[in-house]
C-alpha cells in the first residue's frame, strides 16, 4: 500500500508519516522542506517543491497512491484574518487542484485535516456533532469549510472517495514551541524557562485538546475506511484555559507567571467534539489520556532545551 503524505514534514504530518511507516506502508511526504525536529529517515520517499505547482503534483499523484493525506496550512486563524486572500489562494486553490489531478489518476481515498477547533464558531452548544450549524469567524475555518464542500462535491460529480476530520487542538513532541499557534507546547515551553505566559481574555475559554498520536491513528483509520463523510477528531473533554494551566502547572512542578491581554474576536467561547461518530464509522477512538500526552511532550521540550543550549 501507498500513501502520500502533503505537509508530511509538519508537527501533525510527521506523526502521521510514522503512523503509516509502522503500518508498513510505502511513504512518499510533498513539503517544501524537510523536518525541523528530525533527521532523514531513510524508508520515505522526500518530494520537495511548491504546492502550487500543478505538474510537479500530477507527476507525483501519477504514481497510483492508495491514500493521500492533505496536512497542510499556510496560515492560523489569527493570521488568515490578517490576509484572507493569500489563506485562499495558498489553501483552498491547491486543494482543488489536487481533487482534479486525483480524479484523472483515479486516487484511492483523500484524507483531509480540516478544523474542529474553528469551524463550528460560535454556539451554545455543549458539544459538537459534525451535524450542527457552522458559523465560523475566520478565514481559516471558512477555507476549511470550503475545502469540505469540494470533496463532497468531487465524490457526488466524480467518485472520489475522501475523508475530512475535524481535529480539535492538537498537541505533543514535534510541535514547534516557539510558533504563534499550538498553546499546550508554547505554555510548556515558556513554564519550562521560567518565562511569562501571555493569556488573551479572562481564561474561561474551553477547548477540546487531543494528543498527536492520536490523530496519526485517525488518519490511517480513515485511509482504511470505505466511510465518506466528515467526522470529528478529538478527546471529547473540555478545559478551560485557566484550568490548563493549573494542570501544566502541576504536570512541571513550577508556578508560571501569568500576563493577562485582553480578549480577542476570534476566539470562540467553548469547542467541545463529539466524536461518537468517528467511533461507530472509523472504528476510532482517542487512546491517550491528557497526563500521559503532557508527560511525553515535557520530554521531548526538555530534551530539545538540552540539545539547543
Amino acid at each position: 500500500m501507498k500513501a502520500l503524505i502533503i505537509g508530511g514534514s509538519g508537527f501533525i504530518g510527521s506523526h502521521i508519516v510514522d503512523k503509516f511507516l509502522k503500518e508498513n506502508w510505502e511513504v512518499t511526504i510533498f513539503d517544501k522542506q524537510r523536518e525541523m525536529f528530525r533527521q532523514d529517515n531513510e524508508n520515505i520517499i522526500f518530494e520537495s517543491g511548491n504546492i502550487n505547482d500543478k505538474n510537479l503534483i500530477e507527476n507525483i499523484v501519477a504514481r497510483n497512491f492508495d491514500a493521500i493525506i492533505y496536512s497542510l496550512s499556510t496560515t492560523t486563524p489569527k493570521t488568515s484574518n490578517e490576509n484572507p486572500e493569500f489563506d485562499i489562494a495558498s489553501n483552498l486553490i491547491p486543494l482543488v487542484n489536487l481533487l482534479e489531478i486525483c480524479t484523472r489518476h483515479k486516487t484511492g481515498k483523500i484524507v483531509y485535516l480540516s478544523s474542529g477547533g474553528a469551524i463550528y464558531g460560535e454556539s451554545n452548544t455543549d458539544k459538537h456533532t459534525e451535524n450542527d450549524s457552522v458559523f465560523p469567524i475566520c478565514s481559516y475555518a471558512i477555507t476549511k469549510l470550503s475545502a469540505e464542500k469540494y470533496l463532497h462535491m468531487y465524490e457526488k460529480l466524480h467518485g472520489l472517495s475522501y475523508t475530512a476530520l475535524r481535529i480539535s487542538n492538537p498537541y505533543g513532541p514535534r510541535q514547534n514551541p516557539m510558533a504563534k499557534q499550538g498553546v499546550i507546547s508554547v505554555f510548556l515551553h515558556k513554564i519550562l524557562n521560567e518565562q511569562k505566559i501571555e493569556i488573551w481574555g479572562d481564561g474561561s475559554v474551553i477547548r477540546d485538546y487531543i494528543y498527536v498520536a492520536d490523530v496519526a491513528n485517525a488518519c490511517f483509520h480513515a485511509a482504511n475506511s470505505t466511510k465518506n463523510g466528515v467526522f470529528n477528531i478529538g478527546s471529547g473533554i473540555g478545559l478551560s484555559l485557566k484550568k490548563l494551566v493549573e494542570i501544566l502547572a502541576l504536570e512541571t512542578n513550577k508556578k508560571p507567571e501569568l500576563h493577562w491581554l485582553p480578549g480577542r474576536d476570534m476566539d470562540v467561547p467553548k469547542v467541545i467534539l463529539d466524536c461518537t461518530n468517528a467511533e461507530k464509522n472509523l472504528n476510532w477512538k482517542p487512546l491517550i489520556s491528557l497526563n500521559f500526552g503532557l508527560k511525553k511532550t515535557i520530554n521531548w521540550i526538555n530534551s530539545i532545551s538540552i540539545e539547543n543550549k
